[in-house]
């Protein structure tokens, strides 16, 4: 933000000469001249960096650091094969279907401050270090306004306190972050995802896909994040416990949320796991199955907590191998069953549940039974 700072520098002029009349005058007032406020210095401007001078993609292949400051504008790819390093308080605006790539062994190491968060914004974003397209307000920023954020190369990410806005160009993919099989190493704490756009119809469309790849929490770290004013916010594999520490709603006005607001969840490799976010329900996007071979896992259904399913063939088993443990008022549900977890599959009105819309709990263990729990809406 740029701030217009007026007066003089060095203080008041002083007369050198009063009258005796004006000195009996004064002498009723408590102070007729005070000292000037300080005037305080003008804070650093931002400095506006082109990323791509010429227009083209580009490749950081050393390490390399953005610095505090500075507008880096970002208009078309940049991949990453080194290590870049972003300092707090700086500013990244993009354009159009561009996006950072992370490949081989690069990293991207963006640790903001509480104070000095980092800002991955669209170009027509003025609210961040001013009018940086310098079209004055002939443009303001729009849902997918720039591409994402891809990690498909290295170990270590780091992005705290980071503000990702604005971004799901539909020509790079309708996420902020996308991680591929290279980039499951992250830690992503205390960042912000908003105003990402979004295709219904596509499959893919989630703000933060971390898909198959984000399955053991303590390796792909995510914790005291945001999610507001998008469409689908997380994907990530049945096995990922979710930290309940994140939040699916904007915490200035807790009305805003996210149109399909839900943890959906997609494959797993049978490890323990924890479903313990209450906010917002998990959606299973296929089986989970248990009861078969393979190492003995828990799985731990914290109270509260609801579970949707979304086809008639979808459902959860619990079997010798497969425990599940479940705290209370736990429910298992339609994916159109808005009466619980919200209105899921964003359809508003038009959808009902139904008997039959998925395909039930099956229990194969013996001499146990389901407590604690409700079943709506299952064939079985």
């Amino acid at each position: 933000m740029e701030r217009t700072y007026r007066g003089a520098k060095n203080g008041l002029k002083i007369l050198a000469h009063l009258s005796m009349a004006a000195l009996l005058v004064s002498s009723s007032c408590k102070k007729d001249n005070p000292e000037p406020e300080p005037i305080p210095e003008p804070p650093t401007g931002c400095t506006i960096v082109e990323v791509n001078p010429n227009g083209g993609a580009l490749t950081i292949s050393n390490p390399t650091v953005w610095t505090t400051g500075n507008v880096y504008v970002v208009r078309a790819d940049v991949t990453i094969s080194s290590v870049l390093t972003i300092e707090p308080g700086t500013i990244i605006k993009l354009q159009g279907d561009t996006r950072l790539e992370v490949i081989n062994s690069g990293k991207i190491l963006a640790n903001g401050t509480a104070a000095q968060h980092i800002v991955f914004t669209s170009l027509n974003d003025d609210s961040y270090c001013g009018d940086s397209n310098g079209d004055g307000a002939a443009t303001s920023p729009e849902k997918g306004d720039w591409g994402h954020i891809n990690l498909n190369g290295g170990t270590g990410h780091q992005f705290t306190y980071c503000d990702i806005l604005y971004a799901g160009n539909q020509g790079s993919g309708p996420y902020a972050v996308y991680i591929t099989v290279a980039g499951p190493s992250f830690n992503f704490d205390n960042c912000t995802f908003a105003h990402t756009l979004s295709n219904p119809s596509h499959s893919s469309a989630f703000v933060f896909h971390g898909g198959s790849y984000m399955v053991d929490p303590s390796v792909s770290k995510f914790t005291n994040n945001t999610f507001y004013d998008n469409d689908r916010p997380l994907y990530c594999s049945f096995d990922y416990t979710v930290n309940p520490n994140n939040r699916f709603h904007n915490p200035n006005n807790p009305s805003e949320k996210n149109t399909r607001n839900g943890i959906f969840m997609w494959g797993g490799y049978g490890q323990n796991v924890s479903y313990n976010v209450a906010e917002v329900p998990y959606v299973l996007l296929e089986n989970f199955n248990g009861g078969g071979s393979g190492a003995v896992r828990n799985v731990n259904i914290g109270n509260n907590v609801v579970l949707k399913f979304t086809a008639a063939n979808r459902g959860i088993s619990r079997g010798a191998n497969n425990h599940i443990n479940m705290g209370t008022g736990v429910i298992f549900t339609s994916y159109k069953d808005d009466a619980h977890g919200g209105d899921t599959n964003g359809d508003g009105n038009s959808s009902a549940p139904a008997t039959g819309d998925w395909d039930g709990f099956w229990d194969y263990q013996t001499n146990t039974y389901v407590s604690g729990a409700y079943i709506w809406y299952a064939a079985h």
